[in-house]
């Protein structure tokens, strides 16, 4: 078959019909490329969400850990508060006895050991003088 400007008609056609080919596989590739980008797309928000999920459950499970931490810290710390003030009580009711002890003894010892007539008084109140007489006491009581 020939057309009018001398071309043929079998010829003119299957260009047409490759061309329409050509047409639809363009079409077809853009289809598969534009899904596969949705796809893709797909994956990565999808990825993301799980990532964000994680993170979030990451970062309780460090919050709790942190809180335990903390507690227990806490704990010790009030246990070792507690243990202190009652050591230092003890201290304090310890050194109390103790001072309570020295305190009769020395009144026991200043009624007991006077000063005697041989020493001479305080003259004036200074540390070596108390210090003299305070030996002096002591050496007569070791000579009786």
């Amino acid at each position: 078959y020939l057309l009018r400007d001398g071309r043929r008609i079998g010829a003119t056609m299957a260009a047409n019909n490759n061309i329409s080919e050509l047409l639809k596989a363009e079409e077809q590739a853009q289809n598969t490329i534009q899904q596969a980008r949705k796809e893709k797309t797909d994956l990565l928000r999808l990825a993301k969400t799980e990532a964000e999920r994680e993170v979030t459950q990451y970062r309780a499970s460090l919050e709790e850990q942190y809180q335990q931490v903390m507690n227990q810290g806490s704990a010790d710390a009030g246990a070792a508060l507690e243990r202190l003030t009652s050591d230092t009580s003890k201290s304090i009711s310890e050194m109390s006895s103790r001072i309570g002890q020295k305190k009769s003894e020395v009144r026991r010892r200043s009624h007991t050991f006077p000063l005697s007539s041989t020493c001479p008084p305080p003259t004036h109140n200074d540390a070596h003088t108390r210090t003299a007489l305070l030996v002096s006491a002591d050496l007569q009581h070791a000579t009786r």
